[in-house]
C-alpha cells in the first residue's frame, strides 16, 4: 500500500510540475505552429516565385538565341543558293 501511494503521489506530483513549468498553452502552441506555418508557406512561395522567374528568364534567352541562330542559317542558306546557282545552271 505504501509504494501504491507514493506512484499515486509522484504522478500527481509529476503532474502539477508538467503543468507549472509547461512554457506554452495550448492555445500559445498553436497559435505558435499557425505562425510557422504561416511563414515557411511564405518562404516556399517566395522561393518558387524567384525560381520561375529565373526560368522565365532562361526561356527568353534561349528563344533569342535561337531566332538568332535561324537567322544567321536562313542567311547562310540563302548565300550558299546564291552561289551554287550559277554552277549548277552550267551543269
Amino acid at each position: 500500500m505504501k509504494g501504491l501511494f507514493g506512484f499515486v503521489f509522484g504522478i500527481a506530483v509529476g503532474a502539477v510540475a508538467a503543468l507549472l513549468l509547461a512554457p506554452e498553452t495550448s492555445e500559445e502552441l498553436r497559435h505558435q505552429i499557425l505562425d510557422t506555418t504561416t511563414r515557411d508557406m511564405t518562404k516556399l512561395q517566395d522561393a518558387m516565385q524567384r525560381d520561375m522567374n529565373e526560368l522565365n528568364t532562361r526561356v527568353a534567352k534561349m528563344q533569342t538565341d535561337l531566332q538568332s541562330y535561324f537567322q544567321k542559317a536562313t542567311e547562310i542558306d540563302i548565300i550558299v543558293e546564291e552561289t551554287e546557282t550559277p554552277g549548277e545552271a552550267e551543269a
